[in-house]
């Protein structure tokens, strides 16, 4: 079934993506006569038999990946100033401690 999912929401690993079970079969790691001997058999066949197989809108696919892609830039945004002003705190507090270590004497080498 995850294979089915792959191609039905274009997404496959191993195959060009066509509805057929064949590409199925392939994408699943499978035979055609395992494939058939499955429970599952029967129902993806009558989806394959279908004039129209489901599949995703390209466009509300497309919208939704940029609401949630936005959705992620805003989530991350504050997290982000948080992360630059720990890092000019750990390089401010770094800086004073190297320059307020004394210097070591120089000994010259024999």
């Amino acid at each position: 079934m995850h294979a089915f999912e792959r191609i039905v929401i274009g997404n496959p690993e191993h195959t060009s993506g066509a509805l057929t079970v064949s590409t199925l079969c392939t994408e699943a790691g499978i035979s055609r006569a395992t494939y058939y001997r499955s429970r599952s058999a029967k129902i993806i066949t009558g989806l394959l038999r279908t004039p129209d197989p489901p599949r995703p809108q390209t466009d509300t696919v497309t919208a939704d990946i940029a609401r949630l892609k936005k959705a992620e830039r805003t989530l991350r945004s504050p997290h982000a100033a948080e992360q630059r002003e720990a890092r000019e705190t750990i390089t401010a507090y770094a800086n004073h401690t190297l320059s307020a270590r004394p210097a070591a004497p120089w000994h010259p080498s024999p």
